[in-house]
């Protein structure tokens, strides 16, 4: 799954991540994401937002951002098969 995080310090001030799901996927989640479908290529993908729901569009824009690496890496899977088949 995707979603959002809050960041907080434990008790020697290092930091946690939460996984809150009361925000955005953050920009190195999605970098996280691209690098994980490059390699095992897509796969059922579900962007989870559960408290402080923002409206309509911002969860259709999360949906169309993952749906975007999927469908960038499915195309480039079914490039290099067609290649591998010449």
């Amino acid at each position: 799954h995707l979603a959002g995080h809050a960041e907080q310090a434990d008790d020697e001030g290092d930091l946690l991540l939460i996984d809150s799901h009361d925000g955005p996927v953050a920009a190195a989640v999605w970098k996280l994401f691209d690098m994980v479908i490059g390699r095992c290529g897509p796969i059922p993908t579900l962007v989870e937002w559960d408290s402080d729901i923002p409206d309509w569009p911002v969860l259709k824009a999360e949906a169309a951002s993952a749906q975007a690496i999927l469908d960038r890496h499915a195309h480039s899977l079914m490039l290099g098969k067609a290649h591998a088949a010449r």
